[in-house]
């Protein structure tokens, strides 16, 4: 039997084999533009084709050692307070950059509150979430990420009436008749200060990023153990292969690998970039 550093999953042998075909493929092009490079450049070579190398079919036989099955794990949620705590410290780090331009004035009361608000909502949410996820991993993670920006959204309402906000935060933050005779004031001001954050464009892009980046972590934190499903675990190395000799302990991977390229191709409908990837 193969020592455990020797063991690896199944998986894992099959995605490198597959990742080292593509990453010779990008050699492969990237060698290609540095000679047609060269072509361009000589009169004489200008005439003629560039050589490139193409993969159609890649046709593997690789045997390995079935040394015992990987058991199976489900996904286990990080508890709410530990989420929101950890969650909290990174809004309070973000701030203390972007608080200003957000109108943020003491980022350890505001990260404070969105700790209470985001544990508070989280605890309310958590068997909705858990029948909606149904132990996907990247369900319930995104999720929990829509409970935080709405937390988030509130809040940055509440230090900037009449700012844009998105994800639907207007939803989140009804509107009462003290904050609209607020804005109305606001916006009266702004008429002659043109540095408000709320007319600001540094305003509008501090808050999509610090939304993003609270987005990935609080994705990050909402699972403390992600799923895995039950695989072999196998040793792949020649001399281990060889030593254990009997035809009956040792299994075959036999696989055909079709190259097929993407090209990137201009669709004003695809994407906000209006690029998507289409086969070649």
């Amino acid at each position: 039997m193969a020592d455990e550093e020797s063991q690896v999953p199944l998986s894992s042998v099959i995605g490198a084999l597959v990742a080292g075909l593509a990453t010779a493929r990008q050699s492969a092009d990237m060698n290609t533009l540095h000679i047609a490079r060269q072509y361009w450049h000589d009169k004489h070579l200008r005439t003629l084709s560039v050589p490139r190398m193409r993969m159609p079919k890649v046709h593997i036989d690789l045997p390995v050692v079935i040394e015992s099955v990987i058991p199976a794990r489900r996904m286990q949620p990080a508890l709410p307070r530990d989420v929101s705590r950890d969650a909290a410290r990174t809004l309070e780090g973000l701030l203390q950059d972007t608080g200003a331009i957000l109108g943020v004035t003491d980022a350890v009361d505001f990260s404070a509150r969105y700790q209470d608000k985001f544990v508070t909502q989280y605890d309310n949410e958590q068997r909705r979430l858990k029948r909606r996820a149904s132990g996907v991993d990247a369900t319930l993670a995104d999720e929990v990420a829509g409970i935080s920006e709405r937390v988030l959204a509130a809040l940055f309402a509440a230090c900037a009436p009449g700012s844009s906000l998105p994800r639907g935060a207007e939803a989140a933050t009804p509107q009462t008749e003290t904050e609209t005779e607020t804005e109305t004031e606001t916006e009266t001001e702004t008429e002659t200060n043109t540095h408000t954050p709320f007319v600001d464009d540094r305003y509008q892009n501090a808050l999509d990023l610090l939304l993003r980046e609270m987005w990935g972590e609080v994705e990050y934190l909402a699972i403390a153990q992600t799923s895995r499903q039950s695989e072999f675990a196998v040793a792949s190395r020649t001399e281990h292969v060889k030593a254990t000799g009997a035809p009956g302990m040792v299994a075959r991977i036999r696989m055909t690998v079709v190259e097929e390229g993407l090209e990137w191709h201009k669709d004003e409908d695809a994407t906000e970039s209006g690029w998507r990837l289409i086969p070649e």
